[in-house]
């Protein structure tokens, strides 16, 4: 779509109501569109932040508009300089791509990856594949929720799978004498449902049609702390007054959606949050805004927010006795950083978050001379060929210690275990393709 058409698009939707104009004589910075789970508190929180230590605004706050969901936040400039604002628009992760391209958002926000139809369509504005136009801007983990009475601890994704599309409906099935299962889900534009779909139903499996759907993640958890039959999904700030179950997969153990578990995305249901941006855009407030979200700062607002940041941290841990014994001696008395390197899809490129993290690692070493030893550990998804396996976890692993000389970073143990330690079931095969750092 051009400019032009883009213009008499938005001109035509706010004659018809559906798109408010900033009501205020203040400047427009820009527009950020798209999921609930980003929209709600995490976008806005940004913002403020933004507008307070960025520009030096003051009086900032949110300013809603008649349509739910949808509001600013402004600001006061200092020395008389106006008012400014942000538009926020909290509609699902698919209208920030529709938004985008019709040119009616300057920033997309996302509860799950960008899709190939939504990148072709965007094809006018640049590749939206990389670090030029994609932003992890923190993590979510996808919490499966019940009331704080129900008895059932854990879950296996296949479990989760026939319960949600209904082919398990009474919670005797699963062991406990609960009666009917009743179904609390996100609506069809959610990033949260759209990424559950993808990692629980796949592409043979329907969400069962007496699911309850909800375009909020905090009133889907409310009502399913309030029923004792029900079951549900939420973003990981959501559990509120529910209770989370562990989720293991197939070959996997059970994992809790904690911080650290979702930050190394080893949790089966763990997720990205996105911001897209077209690569080239010439509005500056974008740009500073988008490096003071992936900053340490805006990190911070992250985790403030509920969610988990990117901002490193080292672990002590506990490894189980299924590892080859080389590998639980090596990490004897070692800690386990916040993060995994991962590749895009089929190569030994690193992906887009991937690569702001060698910079990460790089500078969680600069900052803690303590550190002796930095080892780097790669896994594989299961080809069933052990050899080739585990020649793909070590060329993985060469991969990132290869980046991480580029930043000036020593790194002194490389090995490759193939497929030990699955986190995610073959449709989900990429989480497995993963590189662990730990440091002593």
């Amino acid at each position: 779509m051009d400019i032009l058409s883009s213009s008499r698009l938005m001109f035509w939707l706010m004659l018809l109501g559906l798109v408010a104009a900033y009501p205020a004589q203040g400047e427009l910075l820009f527009r950020m569109h798209g999921s609930n789970t980003v929209g709600a508190a995490l976008g806005p929180a940004l913002a403020k932040h933004y507008l307070r230590k960025e520009l030096g605004a003051g009086n900032v706050h949110y300013r809603p508009d008649s349509v739910p969901r949808q509001g600013w936040i402004v600001g006061e400039l200092p020395d008389g300089r106006g008012e400014v604002a942000i538009e926020i628009h909290a509609h699902g992760s698919s209208t920030a791509f529709r938004d985008l391209r019709a040119g009616l958002a300057d920033v997309g926000m996302a509860s799950r990856p960008i899709k190939a139809k939504e990148v072709s369509a965007l094809k006018p504005l640049g590749s939206f594949t990389g670090p030029q136009a994609e932003y992890v801007i923190g993590l979510d983990g996808i919490a499966v929720i019940v009331p704080r009475n129900n008895r059932i601890k854990s879950l296996t994704v296949a479990q989760l799978a026939a319960v949600f599309s209904g082919r398990i409906r009474s919670w005797r099935e699963l062991g406990i004498n609960m009666g009917r299962i009743a179904v609390y889900a996100r609506d069809d534009n959610s990033g949260t449902y759209d990424t559950f779909k993808h990692l629980v139903l796949g592409k043979k499996l329907k969400l069962t049609g007496s699911a309850r759907r909800y375009e909020s993640n905090a009133e889907l958890s409310d009502d399913v702390s309030r029923d004792p039959q029900a079951i549900g999904f939420v973003g990981l700030p959501y559990i509120r007054n529910s209770r989370a179950v562990t989720i293991a997969v197939t070959k996997g153990a059970a994992r809790y959606p904690s911080v650290f578990n979702v930050a190394t995305e080893d949790y089966a249901l763990s997720r990205r949050l996105f911001m897209y941006a077209a690569p080239r855009t010439q509005n500056r407030d974008v740009e500073k805004f988008l490096a003071f979200a992936l900053s340490d700062s805006g990190q911070k607002v992250v985790r403030q927010t509920g969610f988990v940041s990117q901002n490193i941290e080292a672990l002590d841990m506990q490894v189980s006795k299924v590892y080859p014994r080389e590998y639980r001696d090596f990490v004897k008395n070692a800690r386990r950083l916040s993060v995994n390197f991962r590749f895009k899809k089929g190569s030994l490129e690193l992906d887009s978050r991937a690569y702001r993290d060698l910079d990460r690692v790089a500078k969680y070493i600069q900052q803690h001379p303590e550190v002796n030893e930095l080892m780097l550990f790669g896994f594989s998804e299961d080809a069933s060929i052990p050899i080739h396996n585990i020649s793909l976890s070590e060329a993985r692993a060469d991969k990132v210690e290869n980046e991480l000389r580029k930043r000036g970073i020593t790194v002194h143990h490389i090995r490759g275990y193939g497929a030990y330690g699955s986190v995610a079931d073959n449709k989900e095969k990429e989480k497995n393709r993963r590189v662990e750092v730990w440091v002593r």
